[in-house]
């Protein structure tokens, strides 16, 4: 039995594996460069397709989070939503001109971040809930293994076949690492509502999706802090290697390496955090990681050389490891077990939306202040600083039973 806990734990686990190689290798990395350089496409192209495609799944989740509970279907959804995304991932492959390859990666996108809410909505079905710390620190510190084995599997690839050549290894790798979790994990069916006899439409879905959560304030007031400090996690996540080529003149080697030394800190922090969070708490652990990112931000709004940012890069390493890895414990204790999946759809719409909104917000300051040269990107930096200390302020006033 306790050979059976395990295997669905590794399994589950491998799907952040999984999964982190298509947002590495996709959505980091070769389809970008695909787009802008294969293609001479501009970069608004890449972006308005990106930002549609997590739109239109924001849109969804939180109705498809609450379906999911009122039929038991966790695992079913995940598994479509997955086989889909593998598909378009494949067709990316052989896309020949420029609109095609954007309608198929928003295709693949879309299917992608729908499909990451119910693997995290499978969490409860895997762990204890002494342990869930563990068990998600478990999952992305598989998921940053799987950065840096995806990058280094498909690059024999791009060197042979350019950069499009790096799209069907991705699908066959995101197939293969989901598997055990599509063929392994066994949803937990004690965690459902009551299965309803008839077909409520669409929209009856969303209304009734808000409704579930209008009792559960704590909840709310999380997913307020959340959406406001996760603004600054993505607008960071996207333009990163720009403030370092722009601001601080790092070599595109230069870039590569600070990514890879950022995933091995992350990697140390995804399975130490969990711990962490088990030993002392999920809100006071998620309080000390948004610290840390306030150090990130203040050390790179005062860097002055390349020197500054191999500190930087360690730190932020570690806090965007334990942003996910946390986040998902204090949903998972914010709520009853009936409600883990509008809960997880709700987070998703959450961060679904600030990855959006958070990169147009560093966006059109640097825009704005154009005329400035190379403050505009430091006076982005201090917004995102502050958008980290709402979030806190927030945070604090959230009650958790531990």
């Amino acid at each position: 039995m306790k050979i059976q806990g395990m295997l669905r734990v590794a399994s589950w686990a491998l799907y952040d594996f999984a999964n982190t190689i298509f947002a590495i290798n996709i959505v980091s990395f070769h389809f970008a460069l695909w787009v802008t350089e294969d293609m001479r496409g501009e970069d608004i192209f890449y972006g308005a397709f990106f930002s549609a495609s997590v739109f239109l799944a924001a849109l969804l989740m939180p109705s498809l989070g609450s379906l999911s509970d009122r039929r038991c279907r966790k695992k079913d959804f995940l598994i479509v939503f997955t086989l889909f995304a593998v598909l378009f991932t494949v067709l990316m492959g052989y896309a020949n001109r420029l609109l095609e390859g954007l309608l198929f990666f928003a295709a693949a996108n879309f299917f992608v971040q729908l499909a990451a809410v119910f693997y995290g909505a499978l969490l409860p079905s895997v762990s204890k809930r002494h342990n869930l710390g563990k068990t998600s620190g478990l999952g992305v510190g598989f998921g940053y293994f799987g950065a840096i084995i995806g990058m280094s599997m498909v690059k024999p690839f791009v060197e042979q076949y350019g950069l499009g050549g790096a799209f069907i290894p991705t699908a066959v790798l995101f197939f293969i690492f989901a598997l055990p979790c599509m063929l392994f994990v066994r949803e937990e069916k004690a965690f459902a509502i009551v299965k309803v006899a008839t077909r409520p439409s669409f929209f009856r879905y969303i209304t009734t999706t808000f409704n579930d959560i209008r009792d559960e304030p704590n909840l709310k007031k999380f997913l307020l802090s959340a959406y406001i400090y996760l603004n600054a996690v993505s607008a960071i996540l996207v333009f990163v290697s720009v403030y370092a080529r722009k601001v601080l003149g790092l070599t595109y080697l230069e870039i590569y390496n600070f990514f890879l030394a950022s995933q091995i800190f992350a990697i140390l922090s995804a399975f130490s955090y969990g711990f962490i969070a088990d030993k002392f708490g999920a809100k006071r652990t998620l309080s000390s990681v948004l610290i840390i990112w306030s150090f990130v931000l203040l050390l790179s709004l005062l860097s002055i050389d390349k020197s500054s940012f191999w500190i930087i890069g360690p730190l932020a390493g570690i806090a965007v490891a334990s942003t996910w890895t946390i986040g998902r414990v204090l949903l998972v204790k914010l709520v009853p077990k009936e409600k883990i999946g509008i809960a997880f759809g709700m987070g998703g719409l959450v961060g679904s939306f600030a990855s959006i909104t958070g990169p147009l917000i560093w966006g059109t300051i640097v825009w704005a202040l154009g005329p400035f040269g190379v403050l505009r990107y430091r006076v982005a930096i201090f917004a995102l600083l502050l958008f980290i200390i709402i979030g806190y302020a927030i945070l604090q006033k959230v009650k958790v039973e531990e």
